[in-house]
């Protein structure tokens, strides 16, 4: 997937979805740390440290998980959200953020479409998303795919 569609917020403007490179590594985790640094409190700091790694750990991720972005009509990051393939039915995300400005928007129901589009053509048929802010009440979330009609043969 080079580029999902575009989409216009009146109140932000334009943006589209894309598959992440590595040379956006940098881009990606100041994108965490911007979306998740108002949550820092909640998180221990090893905990904070994976939800928000180094641009080594996000490079990581892009190497080992199929990444998208969102970016503005300029072409900056405004949003990110990993997607994993953990076995032959199951998919996890992480690393799903959007910047504090960009929020409240579609960025994030894009990027999660992008993703879930991607594991349900790999067969998956749930989706988890683990996170020590859930952690630390006790919950996992774990999302179950809308349909599997649209899962390819």
């Amino acid at each position: 997937m080079s580029s999902a569609r575009i989409t216009v917020n009146p109140s932000r403007g334009e943006f589209h979805i894309r598959r992440a490179a590595i040379a956006d590594a940098s881009t990606i985790r100041t994108c965490l740390a911007e979306a998740f640094e108002p949550y820092r409190a909640d998180y221990t700091s090893a905990a904070f440290a994976d939800t928000v790694p180094g641009v080594s750990g996000v490079e990581n991720r892009l190497q080992t998980m199929t990444c998208f972005v969102a970016c503005d009509s300029a072409g900056k990051i405004v949003g990110t959200v990993g997607a994993q393939v953990v076995t032959t039915s199951e998919g996890h995300l992480r690393g799903m953020a959007v910047r504090p400005e960009w929020q409240g928007g579609e960025v994030a129901a894009l990027l999660l479409s992008a993703a879930e589009r991607t594991l349900l053509e790999a067969g998956c048929e749930a989706v988890s998303l683990d996170t020590d802010l859930l952690r630390l009440v006790g919950c996992r979330i774990s999302l179950v795919c809308r349909s599997s009609s649209t899962r390819k043969p």
